[in-house]
């Protein structure tokens, strides 16, 4: 299996912006590819034999790394931060995502999760404050928000939760005071605000009420409340 040293440059044409990878083995070109600025290959000429491709920072540290076979991706391929610690981890076989893929914060702490299954976002999707306790869960199902999302405080506390269906909000939609008592709750259609939304004071007297017909406010009420309350 060949190490292939792959270097990326942005193209001079300020009227065609892109970049150009060039592949090589032991010092010679044997694959080169040109991609637009959102980094899609638009042409591509040799061939990229299997092994590992290696990319470097300026200081000579790995950048990136991802073993090929058959001129696909397919294995663990890995962005690094400058520091030395992984950046990105995923996992490909025979050119698609498949299996988690990692997002690290710069200290090395995992930030994110994700799940892929042929290429497409499938299962648990989880972020974590840098030192280790959740910041989201939220479920994935062909691609879209399907399911139950929850959002922490990084003292761990419940912030918000709802569910989703295509990527979009169903049911209501909750928000909590940091003591845990609800400040906000807002049913939902289709992804938007339907009824009548609610808010609270810490000590869980109703302070205003919205109501809303498919996302549009129609009406406010403001609940006077006792200094006491």
């Amino acid at each position: 299996m060949a190490d292939i040293i792959r270097k990326t440059v942005s193209t001079s044409d300020p009227l065609n912006v892109g970049f150009v990878r060039v592949y090589s083995v032991d010092g010679k070109e044997v694959y080169k590819e040109e991609l637009d600025q959102n980094l899609d290959i638009q042409k591509h000429t040799g061939k990229l034999p299997n092994g590992t491709v290696k990319e470097f920072f300026d200081n000579g540290k790995i950048y990136f790394e991802c073993e090929v076979k058959d001129g696909e991706r397919d294995g663990v391929c890995r962005i690094y931060f400058e520091n030395g610690k992984v950046n990105i981890e995923k996992n490909y076989r025979k050119g698609i995502l498949d299996g988690k893929v990692k997002v690290f914060h710069p200290t090395g702490r995992l930030y994110k999760e994700i799940h892929y299954t042929l290429d497409v976002q499938d299962g648990k999707q989880i972020k974590y404050y840098p030192d280790g306790k959740f910041m989201e869960v939220s479920e994935f199902s062909k691609g879209y928000l399907n399911g139950d999302s929850r959002i922490y405080t990084p003292e761990g506390k419940l912030r918000s939760e709802c569910k989703y269906k295509n990527d979009k909000i169903i049911g209501d939609k909750i928000i909590y005071h940091p003591n845990g008592t609800m400040a906000l709750i807002s049913p939902h259609k289709d992804g938007k605000p339907h009824g009548v939304t609610k808010k609270f004071n810490e000590n869980g007297k109703l302070i205003e009420e919205w109501f809303f017909e498919e996302g549009v406010l129609t009406l406010k009420k403001v609940h006077p409340v006792d200094k006491k309350n």
